[in-house]
């Protein structure tokens, strides 16, 4: 059982394309830090989306094994709602940045996260990198 699930396309698409994604994320974070963050594999922010990678890769996985079928429409609308969710985020984290202003003003020691959530860059960028990834993959296996 292991080793069909190590060996399925599906799975491979989907581990691939989230370790690829969460890798550029840790090298430009640490980049932008001058330290090495490896937090950045679980974290769920920034550029590339490995929210959209992933859903990506499953519903491109299901494509390429099914066709257009009702798994594939269903995957389908499950990757717009995710990808619009993590999009809709970011307008959270720009509110931060704007609260934080104000929170320093008013002299409260706190700060609330403001790299939430991904800008369509990033859900672009990681929809691109799991289609290549899953074509790859189904082709070699």
């Amino acid at each position: 059982m292991l080793k069909e699930l190590l060996t399925h396309p599906m799975f491979l698409s989907v581990l691939i394309s989230w370790f690829i994604v969460q890798t550029i994320k840790v090298f430009i974070f640490s980049y932008r830090a001058k330290k090495l963050l490896p937090v950045y594999y679980i974290d769920g922010s920034g550029m590339p989306s490995g929210h959209s990678a992933t859903i990506t890769a499953v519903l491109f996985s299901a494509y390429l094994e099914t066709g257009i079928s009702s798994l594939t429409i269903a995957l389908l609308f499950v990757a717009i709602i995710i990808m619009r969710d993590q999009i809709g985020a970011c307008i959270v984290g720009q509110q931060s940045v704007h609260l934080n202003e104000v929170m320093k003003k008013l002299k409260i020691n706190k700060k609330l996260r403001e790299d939430i959530g991904h800008d369509i860059q990033s859900v672009i960028v990681g929809l691109l990198i799991a289609l290549v990834v899953s074509v790859a993959v189904h082709k070699i296996i």
